[in-house]
């Protein structure tokens, strides 16, 4: 039985489920998204020293243009898995 690529790819989205270097790479960006708008100063600082690189390297992997909502993520990560050039 022959199952295509993007057959595969209905069925993650339908369940709900990413690719697991997808899923990682959403947390990654949620939680350091979340860190950079924190209202205490110290999470802004650890933010801007150790995560901001990352931060601004994931965004453009997946062309998310920041700041952005963890929906939009989402969807951007959902774009990149089913696009081809990624």
């Amino acid at each position: 039985m022959y199952i295509s690529m993007s057959n595969l790819y209905y069925v993650q989205y339908f369940m709900g489920t990413l690719p697991v270097n997808y899923a990682l790479d959403l947390r990654k960006l949620s939680f350091q998204q979340k860190q950079s708008v924190h209202h205490i100063s110290v999470m802004n600082l650890l933010f801007s020293l150790t995560a901001s690189k990352e931060f601004e390297l994931l965004c453009k992997n997946y062309s998310v243009i920041q700041p952005q909502a963890h929906g939009r993520f989402r969807a951007c990560m959902w774009q990149a898995s089913v696009s081809p050039s990624f």
